[in-house]
């Protein structure tokens, strides 16, 4: 799991967590606070339903066994009283046949084997989570990437600097991006923290406030362990999504200077 500096994919996002063994509150509460997850615990399905009723979560995880109302009955209620679409993962010891497929009939999202496998988690997370609003921040950063004010100030307002800088922009970031997603795939850490750092020069020329710094600068900041490469790969498919309405823009400016 990456330290609190590591990562902010999952910053802002809150949970329900519906478990009452203390064990294994121990060990999410310790997981969750890594990832900067605000989180609550519900202790018996009843509490989880009434939990969910009041409260803005963006996710639940739901014990099945637990005392009183079980996570069958809750996940039921959560979605046909309280008609919530909210992500429901179940979260199970019993790994019997025909239990997931159980959980997804009663309306639940998602399926987890207890003891929890954290890489396995984190991919559950990603998978599942409405991350419509860190979504939005990236598509807007992504959109502003190039401030051509501070573009302006930097150069002097030098428009013909300007256009040969987003030229070499244009050419540089797709293969960077192609030599970065190469070296991902093949899990090679040292590739992956070099050509990130070199990343961060390309987009810091055009814009030093872009959130995706922050991306390039987690993944350099990355150990090598499975965990981490789940929030890579997440990492990098975001910089893929965003990598043609980038080039747009800087076409666009490039136009209109």
């Amino acid at each position: 799991i990456p330290t609190t500096k590591e990562n902010t994919t999952l910053r802002g996002i809150k949970l329900l967590v519906a478990e009452d063994n203390k064990m294994n509150q121990l060990l999410l509460k310790y997981i969750f606070e890594q990832w900067h997850l605000d989180f609550d615990f519900a202790e018996t399905g009843n509490e989880a339903v009434e939990m969910v009723e009041k409260n803005n979560y963006d996710m639940v995880l739901m014990d099945i066994q637990m005392p009183g109302m079980d996570g069958y009955v809750a996940a039921e209620i959560i979605r046909k009283k309280l008609n919530s679409a909210i992500p429901i993962i179940a979260m199970t010891a019993n790994v019997l046949p025909g239990e997931k497929e159980k959980c997804k009939n009663i309306g639940m999202n998602d399926y987890i084997a207890k003891p929890l496998n954290e890489k396995y988690l984190i991919e559950l997370l990603l998978k599942n989570l409405p991350l419509s609003s860190n979504n939005y921040d990236r598509e807007q950063a992504a959109k502003g990437l190039i401030d051509l004010l501070y573009l302006q100030n930097t150069f002097a307002g030098n428009k013909v600097f300007i256009k040969n800088i987003l030229r070499q922009f244009v050419t540089q970031y797709p293969l960077e991006l192609e030599e970065l997603a190469i070296s991902i795939k093949s899990r090679d850490i040292a590739k992956v923290k070099t050509q990130s750092h070199n990343m961060k020069t390309t987009i810091s020329t055009l814009n030093n406030e872009s959130l995706i710094l922050a991306d390039l600068e987690a993944m350099e900041s990355f150990e090598n362990n499975a965990s981490n490469w789940v929030i890579i790969d997440h990492k990098m498919n975001m910089l893929m999504q965003y990598k043609d309405a980038l080039l747009k823009e800087a076409g666009s400016i490039i136009q209109s200077l």
